[in-house]
């Protein structure tokens, strides 16, 4: 028995050696792998030449992620790495932005990755077209043609302002009204006025006209890392079809508008009522010839209006109605320019609008889209040694950026218009800090006329709402949603139409 008992508790011995020796040699694997992993890491930091790097989890496609996780991550990877499901190769941060910016096109492609990214069922050459005639019809907005389009869209905005408020709101106490989502309001308003401003009065009376823009906007949507799955790219894919049926009829409608106005008689042209009576004043001095390609620019400068500008201003709403404080400074603003220049909006007014353009500008800080990718034409060694390979795509994490502390101080994920005035830096500014607008051949050629359009609907909602979340007392941030654009979680306000003139920040 006592022989028995010995065998048994030998077995049992040898047994957990082998347990413990089998853990040994899992624990030891893991060790050996995790210390690799810091080991790789350290030398990435340390600029090794032609060193691997690593793979990061690609927090915009995680629903639970967080602004401060994206930025913790670009931290602790050095700033460079390979994101996973992207349709980037490679994303860069902050230390990485003056070499990323400065290369030319023919090293990083800035086109390239917009036609991949944008599938649009049209010819690269056409598409080549209309980039520039974008550029060309931009440019004309923003200097010829910019007085008249001040007065068009402050007219349009404060029209489709009201006109369209009832719609998206329900009365609920002492004025106020809810605006359950802020979002479609402000697209509204600016499917209208954009409309209206660039098609003119005859036009805008075409139905099927309307809702081909309608369609073009609705139906398709810059292909960014939060919305590759395959029922996005599927989508996409049927979609093709009716955003060419209805580009067609678009650009067959301006075609034909154009030919019309050039054919009428020179009163008519005097007063231009839109965007093609501007173009038809100014053809020669901007090249602006191919009434087809025209059309196609108008339909891809009302696309991005609406889909980006919109956002712009609905999150800057957002934000607002959640610091009283600021609302209050914004109305303050909007009164002191009407009692010195009138309802009227200019050029003059728009510059005065100096705590505005502090808000937009850090509004859109918080919420500026990674879209800035570049396609790599030859093999390119980064300053830290890294070898981004022929073919690569690399996008520039902007996000991170606009939270860098280094670069926008204290509170670097809070809303705080102040530090604009403290920094002395504007929207329009083109620097590398911000970077909203990109720097040198890759500026954005829209940002004047964004700039222009943003404050003017801005102002025409300041000035005809207080707007609070005063029904929800205990509404707050809930964070952002990452689409084809970033807007807040929050969709929901407060608007108390009034009398500028008579609004009172501190009642008794």
């Amino acid at each position: 028995m006592e022989v028995l008992l010995e065998l048994i508790r030998e077995h049992f011995l040898l047994l957990y050696c082998q347990i413990v020796l089998i853990l040994s040699i899992f624990a030891s694997i893991y060790a050996t792998k995790y210390i690799k992993k810091k080991l790789i890491l350290k030398i990435t930091r340390l600029n090794h030449k032609g060193i691997t790097l690593s793979y990061i989890k690609n927090l915009e496609t995680e629903k639970q992620s967080t602004s401060k996780q994206i930025c913790k991550q670009m931290r602790k990877i050095g700033y460079m790495g390979k994101p996973e499901n992207s349709l980037s190769d490679y994303i860069i941060g902050t230390p990485f932005l003056y070499e990323f910016a400065s290369l030319p096109n023919d090293l990083f492609n800035a086109i390239k990755p917009k036609f991949e990214f944008f599938p649009y069922p049209l010819s690269v050459p056409f598409r080549y077209e209309i980039n520039r005639h974008t550029v060309n019809l931009l440019k004309l907005l923003s200097n010829e043609g910019k007085a008249k389009m001040i007065a068009l869209e402050s007219y349009y905005f404060k029209i489709y302002t009201k006109k369209l408020f009832l719609k998206h709101s329900t009365y609920k106490d002492e004025g106020f009204y809810v605006v359950n989502n802020i979002f479609e309001f402000v697209s509204d308003t600016f499917m209208s006025t954009t409309c209206r401003v660039f098609l003119g009065q005859n036009l805008i009376t075409d139905e099927k006209l309307l809702q081909s823009f309608v369609s073009i906007i609705s139906h398709f949507s810059y292909l960014t890392d939060s919305v590759i799955s395959i029922i996005s790219k599927a989508r996409s894919l049927i979609s093709r079809y009716r955003y060419l049926k209805c580009h067609t009829y678009i650009i067959e409608s301006i075609d034909k508008e154009i030919l019309r106005r050039s054919n009428s008689n020179k009163k008519l042209l005097s007063c231009p009522n839109g965007v093609i009576g501007i173009i038809i004043k100014n053809r020669e001095a901007y090249s602006l010839f191919d009434n087809k390609t025209i059309g196609a620019a108008f339909a891809f400068i009302v696309d991005l209006t609406i889909s980006l500008n919109s956002s712009r201003l609905a999150n800057l709403l957002m934000d607002i109605s959640l610091n009283k404080s600021v609302y209050n400074m914004l109305a303050n603003e909007q009164i002191e320019i009407i009692k010195k220049h009138g309802f009227k909006i200019r050029e003059t007014q728009i510059q005065n609008m100096v705590y505005l353009d502090a808000a937009l500008k850090e509004s859109i800080r918080l919420t500026q889209r990674t879209v800035n990718e570049r396609k790599v034409e030859n093999d390119y060694t980064f300053s830290n040694g890294s070898i981004i390979p022929k073919g690569s795509v690399v996008k520039f994490d902007l996000f991170s950026h606009s939270r860098d502390k280094r670069i926008h101080g204290f509170d670097t994920h809070s809303f705080v218009p102040g530090r604009n005035l403290i920094n002395k830096t504007q929207l329009s500014e083109v620097s590398l800090d911000s970077y909203t607008w990109s720097i040198g051949e890759h500026m954005c050629p829209a940002a004047d006329y964004s700039i222009m359009q943003l404050k003017i609907a801005a102002a025409s909602f300041i000035r005809n709402f207080e707007i609070s979340q005063v029904c929800n007392p205990s509404a707050e941030h809930k964070g952002y949603r990452m689409l084809d654009v970033i807007s807040h979680v929050n969709t929901e306000l407060n608007l108390k139409p009034h009398n500028i003139l008579e609004f009172n920040p501190n009642p008794t």
